[in-house]
């Protein structure tokens, strides 16, 4: 699963990178595409490109590798949908709010083996997400509060 999740990572990065190299290509030329939804992408790009024979020889290719890069995206992310589905414990998962299949998997596959935490809040300080020691009052000091009055 992790095999999965690094394959899916490095071609949604390799994506980024294509449709930031197009943006550039467009720079040269004077033109900005702005915000575009990932649909109308490729859309807007020849929109910018119509009438220029050397803009249209840069942006073809590019778009033409980020079309396969999303295909074989979206292929993996139908396979880890349907493993998630399928796993009782990424189901688990994924009936907290905000939490999907991708979510769900990298947590699983990342935790791997839950008997090595001895307890459940451990897990938060293992992945980072939540301090070891007690949070700081509001002083700015690390010591235990007292009492107003200082017994205790």
């Amino acid at each position: 699963m992790r095999a999965l999740l690094s394959a899916r990572k490095a071609i949604q990065q390799a994506i980024i990178n294509l449709e930031l190299s197009i943006r550039g290509v467009l720079r040269n030329f004077g033109l900005k595409m702005g915000r575009v939804a990932k649909g109308r992408f490729e859309d807007r790009v020849r929109e910018l490109a119509d009438g220029n024979a050397m803009l249209q020889a840069a942006a073809n290719p590019i778009l033409t590798a980020r079309g396969v890069l999303r295909r074989e995206l979206a292929g993996l992310e139908k396979l880890a949908r349907d493993h998630a589905k399928s796993d009782p414990v990424c189901r688990q998962f994924m009936s907290m709010p905000g939490v999907g299949a991708i979510v769900a998997l990298t947590v699983k596959s990342a935790i791997d083996d839950p008997d090595r935490f001895s307890s459940s809040k451990d897990v938060g300080p293992w992945a980072g997400l939540t301090p070891r020691r007690p949070s700081m009052t509001r002083s700015g000091s690390d010591r235990p509060r007292t009492s107003v009055l200082g017994l205790g």
